[in-house]
């Protein structure tokens, strides 16, 4: 890389540029209010998942320093018929609350990366445009109620109820992003009539 003008670099370095600045390469001038749809919705819906990330990282915090607790628990998580798992576990005394927090969190985390990484990819598919759609919100809502189920897990059954189904959607969705992926590496390219 060599420098032309003060704050610009020559990207000689790269065959096809051409000599272009790396503010004059197409791959950079791409703007998200210039993506179609669908793309709009995958950087929305992984900003939105990361803001997820965030907010159970504060409420591990809040359980943490004994603001929230299993007894202040809000109503619609309160069930009166079943008696509540154990508040501690007996290995290393951690309210139970406070160990689903915490794998919520990390599932979150992977879940949330998960879905960039193959999300990211799967914007190149040939794919159609409305599937994209459909697979993007699928995959991100499936996170967020997976993350949602494992916070609650053992105090009502609506979050394990929550917590399977969404973990089967997961692994529903997954695959089939994986497989198209892997799919469309092996179409010809578009305009190409021979594999050379």
């Amino acid at each position: 890389m060599s420098r032309s003008k003060p704050g610009r670099f020559r990207l000689s370095w790269i065959p096809a540029s051409a000599g272009m600045t790396l503010s004059e390469l197409p791959m950079l001038n791409i703007k998200l209010q210039n993506l179609p749809p669908f793309g709009k919705l995958f950087v929305g819906m992984t900003a939105v998942l990361m803001l997820c990330v965030c907010l159970w990282s504060m409420i591990i915090f809040y359980v943490d320093q004994g603001i929230m607790t299993e007894d202040s628990k809000p109503l619609y998580m309160q069930d009166k018929t079943e008696k509540v798992q154990e508040s501690y576990d007996e290995q290393d005394g951690e309210s139970q609350l406070r160990h689903n927090v915490g794998l919520a969190h990390t599932h979150i985390n992977g879940q949330t990366l998960l879905y960039f990484v193959l999300g990211f990819l799967f914007l190149f598919t040939s794919t159609k445009d409305k599937i994209k759609k459909y697979v993007y919100w699928i995959f991100g809502v499936a996170v967020f109620t997976h993350t949602v189920g494992l916070s609650g897990q053992g105090f009502y059954s609506i979050f394990d109820d929550l917590l399977a189904l969404s973990g089967v959607t997961l692994l529903v969705v997954i695959p089939y992003m994986c497989l198209l992926i892997i799919v469309d590496l092996f179409k010809l390219p578009e305009g190409s009539l021979t594999n050379e």
